[in-house]
């Protein structure tokens, strides 16, 4: 049984690259009625250097489910990844996404949905995990009045923190330390103005590794501009609209400090944000098999649900 056996899926390109097609997936229910329907957006992970917006083993089966008992359009668009693209590139793809998406899924809609099936765009909520969560408050932060709320699972938020710019023993997920070697032997044969987007391989995961093993992350991200750091744009006056946060406290592979420091940072600078943290138990990714109405989620969904639907 597929997580998305509730939906009719299409695949259509959004941006192009140096002749790479972005690619989305679009999600709508077989069963939707007609009139306008919300829309979830859903980043994914892969600490912004692995990961596939159609890896959806690792997308919380909730995620499906809360679409689909909503009767929402999902959508699910890839990024360009680092070290080949810059942090500031990979927000331009959200950029472009949101651009494309209202402006293109109205048509898209016409040929794919049941007759009448439109887009709320009054209804948006964004969400992702890990990496993808770093990108889903991002987003809120770009799009804050275009959007009723925001989802962040176990996001990566502190760049700057020594998890990811320093060199030490770091048992990620179980994980075995890779070799510094990995980094560079990567680096060496990237091809110049190379675009890599939807890559899942095992190479790509240990080079994804051992970046934050060897604290070389914010490095390769590029360019270090103002945009790329969440908290100073928070600091620096940026919003978000109502916001779920979900971090379990034991995370392995993106430390639940970050996520405590932002939230602590929001508070000062935003007080009036209507904001819900959950910590469940477990490490990161527990979600992946995890349902809406699980204890652990349903809480947060609930506080969602009221501000993107009611």
């Amino acid at each position: 049984m597929s997580k998305y056996e509730a939906f009719n899926k299409t695949t259509v390109a959004f941006k192009k690259v140096n002749d790479h097609s972005i690619l989305t997936d679009i999600f709508v229910p077989i069963d939707v009625p007609a009139g306008p329907r919300p829309v979830l957006i859903y980043f994914h992970g892969g600490f912004l250097i692995s990961g596939a917006r159609n890896q959806y083993e690792w997308i919380g089966t909730w995620v499906f489910e809360y679409a689909a008992s909503h009767g929402a359009i999902l959508v699910l668009p890839d990024y360009r990844l680092f070290p080949e693209a810059t942090g500031v590139e990979i927000l331009e793809d959200l950029d472009d996404f949101w651009t494309w998406l209202r402006e293109k899924l109205p048509t898209i809609l016409e040929s794919i949905a049941p007759s009448g099936v439109t887009a709320d765009f009054s209804k948006v909520v964004c969400c992702g995990g890990s990496a993808g969560g770093y990108l889903s408050l991002q987003f809120a932060l770009d799009h804050k009045d275009d959007l009723s709320a925001a989802i962040a699972v176990y996001p990566v938020t502190d760049i700057r923190a020594p998890h990811y710019t320093q060199a030490y023993e770091k048992i990620m997920l179980g994980q075995p330390m890779r070799p510094a070697s990995v980094v560079e032997d990567h680096l060496a044969k990237m091809p110049k103005d190379a675009v890599v987007t939807a890559d899942v391989s095992p190479e790509r995961n240990d080079l994804m590794f051992a970046i934050i093993h060897h604290g070389r992350y914010l490095e390769l991200m590029g360019p270090q501009e103002p945009r790329i750091f969440i908290d100073d744009r928070v600091k620096a006056g940026d919003k978000f609209p109502p916001l779920l946060v979900i971090h379990t406290e034991a995370d392995s592979g993106v430390p639940f400090q970050g996520t405590k420091d932002l939230l602590d940072i929001t508070k000062e600078c935003q007080p009036e944000l209507e904001v819900k943290l959950l910590t469940p138990p477990g490490d990161h990714g527990f979600d992946s098999n995890m349902h809406m109405d699980d204890p652990e989620l349903a809480d947060g969904l609930t506080f969602i649900t009221g501000r993107w639907l009611m």
